[in-house]
């Protein structure tokens, strides 16, 4: 291969710089967000949906921590709090609690239910 297939360093700068200004997840929007700790950059439609995604997904028995989705550092709540509708980050702090009970919500209506004692009465444990 010669040289001249790849551009010149004008326009190898210029595309550097170009995919440098992409959001990470689409690589279409130019970035809105950068985050603190990683420098990855996203815009804020791939940014507000991935986290609402890990959010509403996250309501196991323990505390999730949001991960960046490139590099997979750990994002602080209070990096992602204000960029996301509080409806989610009050369903975050809802269900990521430390020390959570061991029941769960019913996914439409979010009623806290706990595990029926039916058959623990059937077989005679009180």
């Amino acid at each position: 291969m010669d040289d001249e297939s790849y551009g010149t360093a004008n326009e190898i700068t210029d595309g550097i710089i170009y995919w440098a200004e992409r959001c990470s997840i689409c690589f279409e929007a130019t970035m809105d967000i950068s985050l603190e700790r990683c420098r990855d950059q996203y815009c804020h439609e791939c940014f507000q949906r991935y986290v609402t995604e890990s959010v509403m997904a996250s309501w196991g028995l323990g505390v999730t921590t949001l991960k960046c989705p490139v590099c997979y550092d750990p994002i602080p709540r209070d990096e992602w709090c204000h960029l996301v509708p509080q409806s989610v980050v009050d369903h975050y702090d809802r269900f990521n609690q430390p020390f959570r009970s061991f029941t769960r919500c019913c996914p439409h209506c979010e009623e806290e239910t706990k595990p029926c004692d039916y058959s623990l009465k059937v077989i005679g444990v009180k």
